[in-house]
């Protein structure tokens, strides 16, 4: 193969939905989150992801596409309205799929919070999500790690203070947020 071929690189497929007994007027939604590059490269004008939704006759149709070639540094949210009744069966599939380059870690994609259900809107962007961004800070003062036998030895002394972390609520509703761990001495 080569280095500079392209084709379909990654894809992502759903599990069976059973969407049997809806219609258009149920205003089924599909919305999800997408980022080009991430911390890999950022895919070419001509590279693309595509979302496709299974038809009752098991053919795929492409129902959006985004093309590379832009950075944007944050998630953004598109919304899919199902639209096509062919599409309200007991067996409904969704996929993703990344065509870019072939040869290596290259035309990076990044697709997150995929929600699909009934009753929704355009306008319907909110997640009943609340995430912690980052990792805890160390529990250690001024390391990351160190040997059980040398923390002992001052253990008071080397324990942070604080422990910190970043939340986000992706509901629209103002929750507050508290959270709690524990340390166990498992010897």
């Amino acid at each position: 193969v080569s280095e500079l071929a392209q084709g379909f690189t990654d894809t992502l497929i759903s599990r069976p939905i059973d969407l049997e007994g809806l219609q258009v007027a149920d205003s089924v939604y599909m919305s999800f989150f997408t980022k080009a590059r991430g911390f890999g490269e950022l895919p070419d004008a001509s590279d693309t992801l595509r979302l496709e939704f299974l038809t009752r006759d098991t053919q795929w149709v492409t129902v959006w596409a985004q093309g590379g070639g832009t950075l944007d540094t944050a998630f953004v949210q598109t919304f899919v309205a199902v639209m096509d009744p062919r599409f309200f069966h007991e067996q409904f599939q969704f996929r993703f799929r990344a065509f870019g380059r072939l040869s290596g870690a290259f035309d990076t994609w990044h697709v997150d919070y995929v929600y699909i259900n009934k009753n929704r809107s355009r306008s319907d962007r909110f997640i009943n999500d609340i995430a912690a961004r980052k990792p805890l800070t160390p529990l250690l003062a001024r390391y990351t790690a160190m040997p059980i036998k040398q923390y002992r030895l001052n253990a008071e002394g080397e324990t942070a203070r604080t422990v910190l972390t970043d939340f986000v609520n992706l509901k629209n509703d103002i929750d507050f947020i508290t959270y709690n761990f524990s340390i166990e001495d498992r010897e």
